[in-house]
């Protein structure tokens, strides 16, 4: 998995970005990204059930809940399609950040080939100065 935060700043608010990209083998288990930033290091990816992948994004990270969160397939072969959805709300328990993404194809659960060139691929907009 790799991820990045990038700041920015405009009208007085600072914005955070996170972009994650993790593997859709159903074997992911929990993942530590080795490539993230300090203060996103020790984001984890954990295959749930189905076709549903739970991203936790630590305390560390002090964006508060996010204002925009987009999931994008990457799909190693045109057959081996699939959509991902965010499903849910994004909660915050104890300050870490708690996403559900759920793939389907058809609108059926669907776990994505287990493909090297298959990924999920999210962004997650945030703003560090609570909203102001």
């Amino acid at each position: 998995m790799s991820c990045n935060a990038q700041p920015k700043f405009g009208l007085g608010i600072r914005e955070t970005d996170i972009a994650l990209s993790f593997p859709t083998t159903t074997t992911v288990g929990t993942t530590n990204p080795d490539r993230c930033p300090k203060r996103v290091a020790g984001t984890t990816v954990t295959y749930a059930a189905t076709g549903v992948y739970t991203v936790v994004i630590p305390a560390t990270f002090t964006a508060g809940l996010p204002y925009a969160v987009e999931a994008t397939p990457q799909c190693d072969a045109f057959a081996d399609w699939f959509e991902v959805i965010v499903v849910g709300e994004v909660t915050q328990s104890g300050g870490n950040m708690t996403i559900v993404l759920q793939t389907h194809r058809n609108g059926v659960a669907n776990a994505p080939a287990a493909a090297a060139g298959s990924r999920i691929n999210l962004q997650i907009v945030g703003s560090d100065s609570g909203g102001k």
